[in-house]
């Protein structure tokens, strides 16, 4: 325990700010988790959610870790990294949805197939080397002292 009086008050502060920041973190986790369970259900085709909520629960979510990153409750890198997986996973939804809700066309184009190419001979080896010259140095005699 602590022995003198600012070590005591803070300890003190650091125990209410643990509490008022595990409060905010759980409201974040709460916020992430019901944006992650809708995507879930809307990838499952189940019913219950749409697809037009996610957008705002996505917002939500954002919202919510960038303002805990602000106030330095969680890391602005770690808070960074959660919006943007969670804005890929929003983005491959929506990727899906619309190549599922595109037509297919179907292809007429004839392609003939391309014929092979030659293989080339490989080049003959080089039989000559060159000698390298020698290097020539122009070293000062070591004088001592």
């Amino acid at each position: 325990m602590a022995n003198h009086k600012s070590a005591k008050k803070r300890a003190r502060s650091s125990a209410n700010k643990r509490l008022r920041n595990r409060q905010y973190v759980s409201t974040v986790r709460t916020a992430v988790k019901k944006f992650q369970l809708a995507l879930n259900t809307v990838r499952a085709g189940a019913s219950g959610v749409d697809a037009a909520s996610l957008p705002k629960l996505f917002a939500e979510a954002q919202s919510l870790l960038g303002r805990a990153a602000a106030k330095g409750i969680l890391h602005k890198n770690n808070a960074a990294r959660r919006i943007s997986r969670l804005a890929a996973s929003l983005k491959d939804l929506s990727a899906a949805a619309a190549t599922a809700s595109a037509p297919k066309k179907a292809s007429t184009k004839v392609v003939a197939p391309k014929a092979a190419k030659p293989v080339a001979a490989p080049k003959a080896a080089k039989t000559a080397t060159k000698t390298a010259a020698p290097k020539k140095t122009t070293a000062k005699p070591k004088t001592t002292k």
